[in-house]
């Protein structure tokens, strides 16, 4: 997986779920189908992430806008890439 990616946060349905989706960066937001990837949602967040590992840790950094969406990122984006990225363990450990 590349460094980095860009990303777009759906808001789905009516739902008030968020979900990050994660896509290889010489990929224009706007060309990915998102009503063909999963329910129909709307673009809340949109933008770039880097992800990297620091002090043994997977880290990211979720940053800028999407153009083509005419949708920017937010600070919430990163955590929710983060526990994407890092999901709970199920043993509790």
């Amino acid at each position: 997986m590349d460094r980095y990616m860009k990303y777009v946060v759906m808001k789905l349905g009516s739902t008030v779920e968020e979900v990050p989706i994660l896509f290889p960066k010489h990929i224009n937001h706007s060309d990915i189908d998102f009503s063909r990837s999963g329910p129909a949602g709307t673009p809340v967040g949109a933008g770039n992430v880097e992800i990297y590992s620091k002090d043994g840790k997977v880290k990211v950094s979720a940053y800028g806008k999407s153009v083509s969406l005419g949708v920017d990122s937010r600070p919430e984006d990163e955590g929710l890439i983060d526990r994407m990225v890092n999901p709970p363990s199920i043993f509790g450990d």
